[in-house]
């Protein structure tokens, strides 16, 4: 009995067009938008964002969070109010720059 060379367990093997008018198909990525604020009546607090905007959201809400604020997530955010009124030399200077790298790689994953 022999068996077709399109044919397999699940049907028949796609085209090579079907194949890329998938695989073109852009995968976006939604997330609330930060700030939580009213953009529009229609939209409420809760409106989405994407692209450049979910970024710089994600990074403000990493950079204004302190360490603790999070209930579920207590490590995330990261500590710069304890830097305030510290002068500004290279060891603070260094700190800060570690304090957010650190919590950049750890909360903001990348593709």
């Amino acid at each position: 009995m022999a068996t077709k060379v399109t044919e397999n367990l699940f049907g028949t093997v796609p085209s090579n067009f079907t194949k890329k008018s998938f695989e073109s198909k852009k995968k976006e990525v939604f997330g609330l938008t930060y700030p939580l604020h009213k953009y529009k009546e229609s939209a409420g607090y809760f409106s989405k964002s994407s692209g450049i905007e979910l970024i710089k959201g994600a990074i403000t809400q990493l950079v204004k969070t302190e360490k603790g604020e999070r209930v579920m997530l207590p490590n995330f955010g990261c500590s710069l109010r304890r830097f305030l009124f510290e002068p500004l030399d290279e060891n603070v200077f260094q700190s800060i720059k570690s304090e957010i790298t650190t919590q950049f790689n750890k909360y903001i994953q990348g593709p």
